[in-house]
């Protein structure tokens, strides 16, 4: 009987026995103590600690200065695009790294962030069939600030 049995569940069902296998690999393999022996470490006299801890606050606060100075003497700087410069509000058409757009500009955004995002160079924007102008004067200027 306990033969049938051993045989069923070694060779009738091999997920039961590879589960068994793994269940036994952790249950009896020994785990190794990695304690840190505190014993060991160096000690130091109350005097050698207190001009350590003294060297550690005056550098702590060394470096807290001077991130508070640098905190202090950078503005934050505006939150603006730095692809479209719309100048609507002087009466003049918007325009995008010197090619005038129709409205928003938005044909030359797609253009350069499709360049930018292939790997354009000036053969493949030579090459562009399509039927935007402003699409390909996208592409161009992302040739022409990237030098390929």
């Amino acid at each position: 009987m306990m033969t049938k049995f051993l045989k069923f569940i070694f060779l009738g069902t091999p997920i039961i026995a590879v589960v068994i296998f793994i269940f036994l690999i952790v249950v009896f393999t020994p785990v190794q103590n990695n304690k840190v022996d505190l014993q060991a470490q160096p000690t130091l006299s109350a005097e050698e600690q207190a001009k350590k801890d003294a060297e550690h606050n005056a550098q702590a606060n060394k470096n807290f200065e001077e991130a508070k100075k640098s905190v202090q003497t950078k503005p934050e700087e505006p939150k603006t695009s730095n692809v479209i410069t719309n100048y609507k509000s002087l009466n003049t058409q918007p325009s995008f790294k010197g090619y005038t757009c129709s409205e928003d500009c938005s044909g030359h955004e797609a253009g350069y962030e499709w360049a930018e995002e292939h790997g354009i160079t000036q053969e493949d924007v030579d090459g562009y069939s399509g039927n935007s102008d402003s699409f390909q004067e996208g592409m161009q200027s992302y040739v022409d600030e990237n030098g390929y």
